[in-house]
């Protein structure tokens, strides 16, 4: 009885590792990827940045108070790759400066600068 448990079991693993390969996803790579994130201040922001920063991503961590206490905080704790801007996304004229940033990092580096 257990043969058939155990063969049931492995019909079942190796039907899911299967469609999984055959579904085509694909996985990006991280070289050269950029990512601008709001709310960098604390919460989730905060936290998705350092992630996305450990990942090998360019980050663009819009703080709401871009010389606060925790903006200073992404920039000792993350790599180089980081970059904090002052952003409250309800005002378009810093809304307007973080994308200005962003395209003339793009254009001085010909990507968005990831080693």
């Amino acid at each position: 009885m257990w043969q058939v448990v155990l063969l049931v079991v492995l019909v079942i693993v190796w039907y899911l590792w299967y469609n999984a390969r055959a579904s085509g996803i694909q996985r990006i790579t991280v070289r050269g990827q950029g990512v601008l994130i709001t709310g960098c201040d604390t919460g989730i922001g905060h936290d998705l940045a350092r992630r996305l920063d450990d990942m090998g991503f360019h980050v663009f961590a819009g703080c709401l108070v871009g010389d606060g206490p925790e903006a200073s905080e992404l920039t000792k704790s993350c790599s180089n790759r980081l970059h904090v801007i002052q952003l409250d996304v309800t005002k378009e004229k810093q809304i307007r400066a973080a994308k200005s940033y962003v395209e003339t990092l793009h254009k001085q580096t010909g990507s968005l600068g990831c080693c």
